[in-house]
């Protein structure tokens, strides 16, 4: 199975007039703009990659719950993947945010993870959650019977399969920081907001979503972007924003 993996985007500063309190004969705002892109690497998901819950339920030999499969719907785990890297100054990356919108009919059950459950937050900084037949997290996760299968999602995630006859299994994410906020639950545009603690924010954070999505629909196309908030240094007062452009990809729902 594929796994999502963050690749290195080209960004703009947001708001280059905030970089003039930087500028000197010897140093532009040209220049700031510069050294950020050659210091800064911004990182977004090159490709989402779809999950169907039935299929999980096939795979660890179980049959949806009735209630379930009678459902107009199909719903799909997404799995989006946002990160930062840096030559040098990591510390100065303060934020990162992923926002990720589909078209079309559809909405967002839940996300994953989300530390407004931060007391579930395990040492080595790990989320753990079961995942439901109806899309939703479980918080705390719970001990369940396995079936000696695990889906890998990419970058420390990955979802443990159950023989429990209402739920998928436990997923697990490793944080990049124990600060991520989401938004979007019922929703088609969604976003995590993902904060500076008191390591550097630089690494790889895989992100689920589960979304909900007429049956027989094949494909369904996101857009995504990619966001953070860098600290310029010196003579500095304010965190600075850069983006990517937005990037469309169509996934294949199997």
């Amino acid at each position: 199975m594929s796994e999502v993996e963050a690749v290195p985007h080209d960004f703009e500063v947001s708001e280059p007039w905030m970089l003039e309190d930087l500028a000197v004969d010897a140093f532009s705002v040209e220049d700031a703009i510069a050294t950020f892109k050659d210091e800064i690497e911004l990182r977004l998901g090159n490709r989402p990659v779809a999950r169907s819950v039935r299929s999980l339920f096939k795979l660890a030999k179980k049959q949806l719950p009735p209630e379930i499969a009678a459902l107009k719907g199909e719903t799909y785990l997404i799995a989006h993947a946002i990160g930062a890297a840096a030559k040098k100054g990591a510390g100065r990356i303060d934020s990162v945010q992923l926002r990720a919108s589909f078209a079309g009919a559809g909405t967002t059950i839940d996300l994953v993870p989300n530390t407004v459950f931060k007391e579930f937050v395990k040492a080595g900084l790990k989320f753990e959650a079961g995942l439901g037949a109806d899309g939703y997290a479980k918080v705390p996760s719970i001990e369940l019977p396995d079936v000696g299968q695990v889906v890998t999602l990419g970058a420390g995630a990955e979802l443990k399969l159950s023989t429990e006859a209402s739920v998928v299994g436990n997923l697990s994410v490793s944080l990049v920081t124990p600060k991520i906020q989401a938004v979007g639950r019922s929703s088609t545009l969604v976003s995590w907001q993902i904060d500076k603690d008191q390591k550097p924010l630089v690494g790889d954070q895989v992100l689920v979503q589960t979304i909900t999505v007429p049956k027989g629909q094949e494909s369904i196309t996101f857009t995504l972007q990619a966001f953070a908030t860098i600290d310029p240094g010196v003579l500095a007062f304010r965190k600075v924003p850069i983006q990517t452009k937005p990037t469309e990809v169509a996934v294949e729902l199997g």
